[in-house]
């Protein structure tokens, strides 16, 4: 923002450049404070106008103003000063440094407020603002090339697509590698559900349904020892998330704020294609091939495709160079938020509600991979008394995602990515044409129209979650905080997927050319899943902090017990051999009932924890941490672990006397040390309902089969063994 104000200055200085009448001629230096160094370029503006001047490289400057004017001082790494001309000619001001960069409190384990430069690991944050200019539908993608060593990484570009993190690379091979979320001191559930081909993944709960321009700040916890108060959960590292909170407004007691923006993608890169060679294959033409390795262009008038109803597509022989990148459109995506927050007039109560919308169109023709989300959110506190506050804070969304599949078959990248060189795609559009459908569509080698397969497939996930908490704060003693927080997460989902059936029996076509239309046949296919997932969470904390030795000594000691609950639940269900080829997406529509499964876990976790943190004369900072976890995944005789952690960091800057060369410098060690717990049912041998896979794939045989049941041990081993 400073940036932006010396940049208006220098403009609004070529703007004006005319006499002032009764106006005087002010004249100074500005300094630092600290070190009477002058500021070179510092900017002065005469409040209330676009006047204003920049100081040159000795600091001092030189305005015509008006008597009665005031004047304002800026530059980067000071703070702001105002000044009352009140006739004067000669003006010097001394900006003091603004440290609150080197004094920023960051948000920690556990909510605990702490001053960056004393950690003794790595903290990294993100503020509101850079997150709210990302414009990201997820907030996570704001992180991206903002932290150091943290990755994301998208499992697709289609909107609502699931945002994976990694922080310092994978610690698992076969496991999550995913960081713990938290949300106002309470941790969510990150889930995401896959598409039918198992290649990209929609987003259904977690940071995603929280709006980016709620969030305050977002920080990132890397390593053991700066986790270890979170336990096994913490193993790949914490993303913390501080929502805004209700304050007053600059002339009133509430605010009334709207954020909104949009945003626009295309196609920037597609495979390289050749133009040389047409339809065809092994330098021959055939009318009905995919490939373009037929004759060589020449421009000439060709005939291609079946012979139907006596009628056959005829064009040039040319390469069509963008047909294929044609075929997409641009994205457009937008949000809005419009914020109501305030205060009491003795600001004991705040409050904070906002409303979000976004809504992402992808690059598909039309709509069908399009994702939706509502979101409202509240959070509120009250000081009832000076020894008690209460809080509440939760968060409701609603989301819909449309996605497109991009398996082989009738899927549309099958359709594209195996289309000849010498056919305009974008003159298939009209699916009354039998020539633009499976009837009559030029190739039946496993592949069909795009517009065909984006208006005859459906892939749709509906989610809702709400998540948020009570928490009451006792300080009984001056230096003693007693909290309880009770904090809940709760997401359910509906997802439904269908593959149109194809039933051609070829009466109108007169010459396949050697392949007849009717083998692109297909049964059809409709599934349908739903299910639910819930996280509670209780946590008892002891935090106590006072200053000793004439508060050269600062001590802040922490004790808590953290009890969680996790569980989820599913059901799904498939069918095939459809009665209504397309558009009637339900279980009832299928002659076979293919398939219905359910599944449901719960686990339990009781953490004990304690954090000390000494610091001496704000130079140096050691910080002691250990957790104790009993977990319920784990063999009952073992199912206990310890965490210790361990940090020291000394700020050996403060030892030298403020210069140019060096402003901040600290050396710290850090040690740490976490794990994984297992998953659920992974100590003893379960279970599954017996299936015998076929020679392509899995769909040989399953059990009941002619009214007989079986079920047949898990492919995994349990072991009660596990430590």
């Amino acid at each position: 923002m400073k940036k932006f104000k010396m940049l208006f200055v220098v403009i609004a200085t070529l703007m004006y450049g005319l006499a002032y009448g009764q106006n005087i001629t002010v004249k100074g230096v500005v300094t630092d404070s600290t070190t009477g160094e002058p500021l070179s370029g510092a900017a002065i503006l005469v409040k209330g106008t676009p006047q204003g001047v920049v100081a040159d490289i000795d600091g001092a400057y030189s305005i015509v103003v008006a008597p009665n004017a005031t004047l304002g001082f800026t530059t980067i790494g000071y703070k702001d000063a105002e000044v009352a001309v009140d006739g004067r000619t000669v003006i010097n001001v001394a900006l003091e440094p603004d440290n609150e960069l080197l004094d920023e409190v960051v948000v920690t384990a556990l909510g605990i407020t702490r001053s960056e430069k004393t950690l003794g690991y790595s903290a990294t944050t993100v503020k509101s603002d850079d997150i709210v200019a990302a414009r990201t539908t997820n907030a996570v993608q704001a992180l991206s090339g903002k932290v150091a060593g943290v990755q994301v990484l998208s499992t697709s570009s289609d909107p609502g697509a699931a945002t994976n993190i990694i922080i310092r690379g994978f610690s698992s091979i076969s496991g999550s590698n995913q960081p713990l979320y938290v949300v106002d001191g309470v941790p969510i559930t990150n889930s995401s559900i896959s598409s039918t081909s198992g290649d990209k993944s929609s987003t259904i709960s977690g940071i995603s349904n929280i709006a980016s321009s709620d969030i305050e700040s977002m920080t990132v916890l890397k390593g053991a020892a700066a986790t270890a108060l979170y336990g096994s959960r913490a193993a790949n590292g914490v993303i913390i998330v501080t929502t805004r909170s209700g304050k007053k407004g600059e002339e009133r007691n509430f605010s009334i704020e709207y954020t909104g923006g949009m945003q626009f993608r295309q196609v920037s890169q597609l495979p390289l294609l050749q133009n040389s060679y047409g339809q065809g294959w092994n330098g021959t033409q055939t009318f009905i091939e995919n490939g373009s390795w037929g004759p060589r262009l020449d421009g000439s008038v060709q005939v291609y495709g079946p012979i139907w109803n006596h009628q056959q597509l005829i064009h040039n022989y040319d390469a069509k160079v963008n047909n294929i990148l044609d075929f997409f459109e641009l994205g457009v995506s937008h949000n809005h938020n419009v914020t109501f927050s305030g205060a009491s007039e003795d600001s004991k109560l705040a409050y904070y509600l906002s409303y979000s919308f976004n809504k992402d169109n992808g690059i598909m023709p039309g709509d069908p991979d399009t994702y939706k989300r509502n979101t409202i959110a509240f959070r509120g506190s009250y000081q009832a008394t000076k020894w008690m506050k209460l809080s509440s804070t939760i968060n409701f969304a609603r989301s819909e995602s449309r996605m497109v599949d991009t398996d082989q078959g009738t899927s549309v990248i099958d359709g594209l990515y195996e289309f000849p060189r010498d056919i305009s795609l974008v003159d298939l559009k009209d699916l009354s044409n039998p020539f633009n459908t499976p009837e009559a569509y030029y190739t039946p080698y496993g592949i069909t129209n795009p517009y065909w397969a984006l208006a005859n497939n459906y892939d749709k996930t509906e989610s809702k979650q709400i998540n948020g908490k009570i928490q009451a704060d006792f300080t009984p003693v001056k230096g003693l905080t007693l909290t309880y927080r009770m904090g809940f997460d709760y997401t359910d989902y509906n997802k439904k997927v269908g593959f149109p059936q194809i039933r051609l029996d070829d009466a109108l076509i007169n010459d396949d050319k050697g392949y007849a239309p009717s083998n692109m046949n297909q049964d059809g296919f409709v599934s349908r899943s739903f299910g639910g997932l819930y996280e509670i969470n209780n946590d008892f904390l002891a935090t106590y902090t006072n200053k000793f030795f004439n508060d050269k000594l600062d001590l802040t000691a922490l004790v808590g017990v953290n009890i969680n609950e996790r569980g989820n639940s599913s059901m799904s269900g498939s069918t095939s051999v459809l009665t209504f080829d397309t558009g009637f997406w339900d279980l009832s529509n299928g002659a076979n009932k293919d398939s219905i499964s359910e599944s449901e876990s719960k686990r339990r976790l009781t953490g004990v924890f304690a954090d000390i943190t000494l610091g001496w004369a704000d130079e140096v900072f050691l910080d002691v941490t250990a957790r104790n976890d009993w977990s319920s995944t784990l063999p009952i005789n073992a199912n206990h672990y310890f965490y210790p952690g361990a940090t020291l960091s000394w700020i050996f800057s403060n030892r030298f006397a403020k210069n140019d060369v060096l402003s901040f410098g600290k050396l710290r060690v850090a040690y740490g040390k976490t794990g994984n717990d297992a998953g659920v049912y992974r100590t003893n041998v379960t279970f599954t309902q017996a299936y015998a896979n076929g020679y392509y794939s899995g769909s040989g045989l399953s059990f009941p089969l002619n009214g007989v049941n079986s079920f047949i041990a898990a492919a995994s081993k349990g072991s009660s063994n596990r430590r």
